[in-house]
């Protein structure tokens, strides 16, 4: 017995081991790991055994900044790495939940709702002014505070228990940050944190210490201080996150002097928000002071979900619920921190109160703090407290801002614009309007006698534009507007617009709209048109310059229903005109074309200037790249400028604009050349610059020397070296000057030796004063149905910066003849430590000779060689079977799988295995 008993104790000594020498880490770490640190939260049990910096957290958790290195050290002792996510922290699920970011967005006369000029009185442990999220908010400060702070007097900064600065105390031992906290809750400007009424005035009242203790007197102090300094900061609502004790009912009898300031404050127009308290296990269905006093605003907390969080306080007096759990907001020096409470609720409700106070101001409402109070609660979100049996109101401000929004939407009439006379008798109306919340739009159209039309459109939404197509409408003139109503019955018109509908049509024929012209003597083609039951009497011409002065008028007769009538104009003035023509009908109606033409009239030449290269510049290499630079002025909008290179025209560009540097580039063999840039404008004015040259040289590289030999070039050259058989070298070695991603390698070798004619090779870096060999050799190998070898030599550089590259080579025809061969078969291959064939595909026969381009991803020895396919045996398709791969959002250094099925097995052993020793033990038992 005492042996199976050891047998079970060795066995789970070995099991223990198993099950923990596995480590998970995310996906999102293996892939971002490499030579840049990453930061990432690990899961270790001893740490001291990696040699990699740690910032302990809690538990065995720490977070390190880790590179590949320090992550495959990480790697064999961690039993999980994740990676420490970088989050974008602001009110981003409270300021919503509350619809504050909606209210941002609304608009009256134009101004955004955030809190302008509103004043909110924070009457707490003070507020770090300097934080970045409240930059620019804090507008006044005061301190009123006799609790000991600094080890003697009072908790002001100047250990007097009053005076002007308000600033939370930032001492490392003394920082409490409660207020600054409350204080982004209201007013937050959006730098990391973005608060209920961002745009909102903080004023500043420090009562509390450091340890957020504060006395009833000061507080009393600070609601007095608020309430005389109202009308210098437009304050309208304090709030205060502070209290104590607890009451069923009322304290006012209790709290004398501090419900007179309370009163006094509401008498003035100012709300007082007060955070109930958090200690709902001492005080159930108690709130605490001074949230108990009968004229405060009392506020409990709920949290996203609009749960009422049970451990915080509440009872029957109870005002309101707000967003108060897991509240992200200013920290005490900079940065943000995460609070819950009802004290952050209590600011979630001054902020709202700001948002209202600021509407009240622009739409001349006044109301008092029970009217506010009122409609508060009727438009805001319905939480049952199962606790309490009472059903509470969580702020919703922007129910709130339609509840008390008594302003007319408006409304804006698009088109067709007012007076507008037209022929057609199908007419789309467009109008708009903008309002907190909008309900309907009413469309109504009226002739000279009736309504003809009275369409009705059910909307949502604080914008709509909305068409209203009519179609048959009569030669008459007409009236229309369209009438907007929003949630709160508010409704508005637009102003009433004109249309007139007639039996007489303008087309403007030519020149088109937005032409361009050099010529002086331009003739304008307009049509005229009218109805069955009129005739045509007259068309007249108009002609403006861009100042819109009337620079020509002519009339000509018309007769019939359909008439074409030419206008001839002498352009003197170079400017941008405007035309249109107005025809005349015999019952004296008259229609414009819809649309002014425009037509530019510009005589004046490009003037081009050459930038670059300056005249007579020198190259040296086999392939020189040269980029044209130009500039090209003019009056109007260019057309396009061509290069001219010999007198023959190389590129053109038709994306060039006046007055900007132009380019052109191009690729030069060894030679001299002219050059010059010629420019047409869209009126077709075309001039060509001055006449520039260029020489390119080609380099030449001894190769009977060493590698080094030759000098410098643009892109390359040629050399002689080792003879051939026709006397012609057997070698040529390019100089590169420069060469990168953008700006890859391209050589044309001219060598009857060698069966290269083109080489491209693109690389992964910036690379300078680097070199290509290449070189015919003679039979390097025993290679079967073998053409020609060669090889490419990288010098300065190696294949690790080379991305890859492209050969074009080329195979007498006569030699695929004569031996037989296809030429589908040729096949170029690179040894490497053997010989392989590389992707070759066939381009083109070109005066009895084959050509072809072979990919490769680096550079060696290469042969040119026939395979011929093999005649492959056809064995039957076997139905493949259909496999199903399941992805797993975290990768696991050993299979996750196997390691569940490892201990499943284990686990299961072990149960059958105890089971059995159990039976052993009793058989034992009862043989004893």
């Amino acid at each position: 017995m005492r042996g199976l008993i050891l047998f079970l104790i060795i066995l789970l000594l070995i099991i223990i081991p198993v099950i923990g020498e596995d480590v998970y880490v995310d996906v999102e770490v293996l892939e971002n790991v490499g030579e840049e640190e990453i930061s990432v939260i690990v899961e270790i049990e001893n740490p001291e055994k990696v040699d990699v910096e740690l910032e302990h957290i809690n538990g065995d958790y720490y977070v390190a900044e880790v590179n590949e290195e320090e992550f495959q050290e990480l790697v064999l002792e961690a039993e999980e790495i994740r990676e420490d996510e970088i989050l974008s922290v602001m009110l981003d699920v409270s300021v919503p939940n509350i619809n504050g970011t909606f209210v941002h967005s609304m608009k009256f006369n134009g101004t955004n709702l955030t809190g302008t000029g509103i004043g909110v009185c924070v009457i707490d442990t003070g507020v770090n002014s300097t934080h970045e999220s409240l930059s620019g908010r804090v507008v006044a400060e005061h301190c009123f505070c006799d609790v000991t702070d600094y080890g003697s007097g009072g908790c002001c900064s100047d250990d007097t228990n009053e005076n002007t600065d308000a600033e939370d105390d930032h001492d490392a031992g003394g920082s409490h940050g409660h207020g600054t906290h409350v204080a982004g809750i209201v007013g937050a400007n959006g730098t990391g944190v973005l608060g209920v009424a961002p745009d909102a005035n903080i004023v500043a009242v420090k009562v509390a210490n450091s340890s957020g203790s504060a006395l009833m007197s000061d507080i009393t102090e600070g609601i007095d201080w608020c309430v005389s300094n109202a009308d210098d900061y437009n304050i309208s609502v304090i709030t205060i996150s502070l209290g104590g004790n607890g009451f069923h009912g009322y304290c006012d009898a209790s709290y004398g002097t501090t419900a007179t300031a309370i009163n006094s404050a509401v008498n003035n127009n100012i709300t007082v928000t007060i955070a109930t308290g958090n200690n709902w296990a001492t005080f159930p269905h108690k709130i605490g002071t001074p949230s108990c006093i009968q004229n405060a605003t009392a506020v409990a907390a709920v949290d996203d979900n609009d749960d009422i969080v049970t451990a915080y306080q509440r009872n029957d007096i109870t005002d309101f619920v707000a967003p108060g759990s897991g509240i992200i907001s200013a920290n005490s020096k900079s940065g943000t921190q995460s609070k819950s409470g009802t004290s952050m609720s209590t600011p979630h409700v001054a902020g709202a109160i700001a948002l209202l106070s600021q509407y009240f101001n622009l739409s001349g409402q006044v109301f008092n703090v029970s009217d506010i109070e009122i409609g508060m609660n009727s438009s805001g979100v319905d939480v049952y407290d199962s606790q309490n049996d009472s059903t509470y109101s969580r702020v919703d401000v922007g129910s709130a801002m339609i509840y008390f929004d008594n302003s007319n939407p408006e409304v804006n009439l698009i088109s067709p614009v007012d007076n507008k006379v037209s022929g057609n008798t199908s007419q789309i109306f467009e109008c708009n309007a903008s309002d907190f919340e909008l309900s309907n739009v009413t469309f109504k159209l009226w002739n000279s006698s009736a309504l003809l039309n009275n369409s009705v459109e059910n909307i949502t939404g604080t914008f709509n534009s909305s068409l209203f197509n009519v179609s048959g409408l009569g030669y008459d003139t007409y009236t229309w507007n369209c009438l907007y109503t929003d949630s709160s019955n508010n409704q508005a018109y637009g102003t009433n617009f004109s249309l007139q509908i007639v039996q007489v049509f303008t087309t403007l024929n030519t020149p088109s709209d937005e032409d361009h012209t050099n010529v002086n003597l331009t003739s304008f083609n307009c049509t005229g048109e009218s109805g069955v039951t009129s005739q045509l009497s007259n068309i007249s011409f108009n002609l403006w310059n861009s100042s819109d002065a009337l620079v020509d008028n002519q009339t000509s007769s018309l007769n019939g229903t359909l008439n074409s009538t030419l206008f001839d104009y002498t352009f003197t003035i170079e400017d941008n005109y405007t035309w249109n023509c107005l025809t005349f009908e015999n019952n004296s109606n008259s229609i414009y074309a819809d649309n002014n033409f425009t037509v530019f009239f510009d005589a004046t030449i490009p003037y081009v200037n050459l930038t670059s290269p300056s005249n007579a510049s020198a190259y040296t290499s086999n392939a020189q790249s040269v980029e044209f630079l130009f500039n090209v002025t003019d009056n109007s909008n260019m057309s396009n400028c061509s290069l001219i290179v010999n007198n023959v025209l190389n590129l053109t560009n038709s994306s060039i604009n006046s007055s900007l540097t132009g380019s052109l580039s191009q690729t030069f063999a060894p030679g001299d050349y002219n050059w010059s840039v010629n420019c047409t404008d869209r009126a077709n004015n075309r001039n060509e610059s001055v006449i520039y040259s260029f020489n390119v040289s080609a380099e030449v590289v001894d190769e009977s020397g060493d590698d080094d030999a030759g000098g410098g070039g643009g892109g390359g050259g040629g050399g002689g070296g080792g003879g051939g058989g026709s006397g012609v070298s057997t070698s040529v070695t390019y100089v590169i000057s420069e060469a990168s991603e953008e700006k890859p390698i391209s050589l044309s070798i001219s060598n009857e030796n060698i069966p290269v004619e083109s080489l491209a090779i693109n690389v992964n870096k910036v690379l300078s004063g680097v070199k290509v060999k290449v070189e015919f050799l003679e039979d390097v190998d025993d290679l079967e149905n073998l053409y020609k070898f060669f090889s490419i030599d990288l010098i300065n550089f190696d294949d690790s910066a080379v991305e890859d590259g492209e050969i074009e080579f080329s195979v007498e025809k006569d030699w695929i003849v004569d031996n037989g061969y296809n030429k589908d078969d040729v096949v170029l291959q690179r040894f490497v430590d053997e010989w392989e064939s590389l992707s070759t595909s066939y381009l083109r026969l070109d005066n009895g000779t084959y050509y072809f381009k072979g990919k490769t991803p680096g550079f060696s020895n290469f042969a040119i060689v026939v395979v011929e396919e093999e005649e492959e045996e056809e064995y039957p398709i076997e139905e493949e079977e259909i496999v199903t791969i399941q992805e797993e959002e975290r990768e696991v250094v050993e299979e996750k799988e196997d390691k569940t099925l490892l201990i499943s097995y284990i686990i299961i052993g072990f149960i059958i295995l105890s089971v059995i020793v159990m039976l052993i033990i009793k058989r034992l038992l009862k043989s004893e």
